[in-house]
């Protein structure tokens, strides 16, 4: 009950709601193989505009690593042709979104 409601109040912020718009979802939780023999998992991945998007969720502290974790994400979809890739962080607990 307090997983749901923590991750009910994280929905409720009209930020994080763009993420989850209608028609815009490309995959969620994916194995993506690279062209380097990689695999790589995002949370969530969605076309928004012209862009494509990597979103995911993380829990606890803030943490450079995982700012990492994202440049690497971004590095391996543009690789596989995807364009203008961005990605966001949202750490639920504290309700923070972080573009990286």
């Amino acid at each position: 009950d307090e997983t749901k409601a923590l991750l009910n109040r994280c929905l409720e912020d009209l930020q994080i709601q763009s993420y989850f718009q209608p028609g815009e979802l490309l995959f969620v939780e994916r194995d993506i193989l690279c062209p380097d023999g990689e695999v790589v998992r995002p949370d969530r991945v969605i076309q928004k505009n012209d862009s494509t998007i990597i979103i995911d969720f993380k829990t606890g502290k803030m943490d450079d690593k995982h700012k990492a974790q994202l440049e690497k994400y971004k590095d391996k979809l543009s690789q596989l042709g995807y364009k203008n890739v961005k990605a966001v962080l949202i750490y639920i607990e504290i309700q923070q979104i972080e573009e990286v």
